[in-house]
């Protein structure tokens, strides 16, 4: 019956809880009805049909291995391995999740079977979908994992050479979620690759850290990382230098702790990550046109959501010069996102210090102008980007709580400045529309 379930009574919203309906009603039947329904789904996905039925039967066949163990089957195996040839994309997708999810069902089993796939695939989509399914063996078996790790910790320590840094994202998630079920016994293995002379193994294990973190362990496990991080935020390689700031800082959203253990030269650090470097500025032919590509924008990114996000516990901590030199760089910054977190960055900093604030506003005033100026002409001319009405806004909301403050008054650029956009109609008309 179940396989009489219209496709237009499918969406990809509800597959997955079909799936598991249809996968537990199944490990409750003895082992003929099962096999009968299970070998209905498969005859489905080998029809070579695209549509609805066929990645619900996958999902199916994923959710039944999870339960019950398949390792058995090696039509089962062959049939989903098959699918990666697949020129459709979601069945490509499917059948790396139903992969990893009846290895759940034998973890001993399926994972040699994974790593040899990954290093005898000659495609690298084919290494991104078996990586994809030991993403999914590991994020659902927890405790099956951990007697296997001696063999899958090596095997992607191997994969953190690869250069696609979308592969190496998806290693550094295995590698964290391996780590934190069972920490003791792989923290030393990072932290000695974190001091790898290759760039995307360093750029790999900081970023596995993430991971580690959010799965939210205990802090005194992560905090020997934590220290080495802290090291690593003048890498000579800029990439580096992002996973390791965007790894500091969801420790710190972890526990808060870890913002104890950054010092001045910590935050010097930072401030050089936010700078705009021309080397890192790239210039790549598409057809008849040269574009330039600014591979320096996700490292000054990061470096200024980090300040955002951690402001009002760093504070005390970092000399106020430094903060405004920071707010300063970013609003001369070429990119409006750039700008953008500026703004909210002086925006917090105006709540911490209303009277400080003040004596900077002969800094900070004629760059926002500068600012308004550009994106009120790329309004004119119907040139603005996607962040211009955002930006707008939030610095006539910054503006309005600098305005709050009584010392505000006697600054005649803000006075002037303020009131322009107050009075200003086409302002208000792009902020409006």
């Amino acid at each position: 019956r179940q396989m009489c379930i219209r496709d237009s009574t499918i969406t990809d919203n509800n597959i997955p809880q079909i799936a598991k309906a249809v996968a537990a009603l199944c490990s409750a039947l003895d082992s003929n009805k099962r096999n009968q329904i299970q070998q209905k789904y498969l005859n489905q996905v080998k029809s070579g049909q695209e549509g609805n039925q066929t990645l619900l039967s996958l999902l199916t066949i994923g959710e039944i291995g999870k339960r019950i163990d398949l390792s058995s089957s090696n039509e089962v195996t062959q049939t989903l391995l098959s699918q990666f040839k697949s020129k459709n994309e979601d069945i490509r997708s499917y059948a790396s999740t139903a992969l990893g999810a009846i290895s759940i069902g034998n973890v001993k089993h399926f994972i040699p079977i994974i790593i040899d796939q990954v290093k005898q695939s000659t495609q690298q989509e084919n290494k991104i979908l078996m990586l994809h399914a030991l993403r999914e063996l590991i994020s659902q078996s927890s405790p099956q994992i951990y007697t296997e790790i001696k063999s899958i910790l090596p095997f992607l320590f191997e994969c953190t050479t690869i250069e696609q840094e979308s592969f190496r994202n998806m290693v550094a998630e295995c590698i964290g979620k391996i780590a934190s079920v069972n920490p003791g016994e792989i923290v030393e293995s990072l932290l000695q690759n974190l001091d790898n002379t290759n760039a995307f193994t360093r750029y790999t294990v900081a970023t596995s850290v993430k991971y580690m973190a959010a799965k939210k362990i205990a802090f005194s496990t992560v905090l020997p990382l934590l220290m080495k991080l802290v090291t690593l935020l003048n890498d000579v390689n800029h990439d580096v230098q992002r996973s390791v700031i965007l790894s500091i800082s969801q420790v710190a959203t972890m526990d808060y702790h870890a913002l104890e253990f950054l010092n001045e030269d910590s935050f010097q650090n930072l401030f050089n990550c936010t700078k705009f470097r021309p080397d890192l500025v790239k210039e790549i032919i598409k057809g008849k046109f040269e574009l330039k590509v600014d591979e320096g924008f996700k490292l000054r990114q990061a470096a200024y959501q980090f300040f955002e996000n951690h402001m009002f516990r760093i504070y005390d901590k970092v000399n106020f010069h430094l903060l405004i030199d920071v707010i300063s760089q970013g609003l001369d910054d070429q990119s409006t996102e750039i700008q953008l977190i500026a703004i909210r960055i002086l925006e917090h900093i105006v709540q911490l210090a209303q009277v400080a604030i003040v004596g900077t506003l002969d800094i900070l005033v004629p760059r926002i102008e500068k600012i308004v100026t550009k994106q009120k002409q790329n309004y004119e001319k119907k040139e603005q980007t996607e962040n211009t009405k955002d930006l707008i806004r939030g610095i006539t909301t910054c503006l309005g709580k600098i305005q709050k403050i009584p010392e505000s008054e006697s600054n005649q650029k803000f006075t002037t400045l303020n009131n322009q956009i107050t009075n200003d109609q086409e302002l208000k008309n792009l902020i409006d529309n």
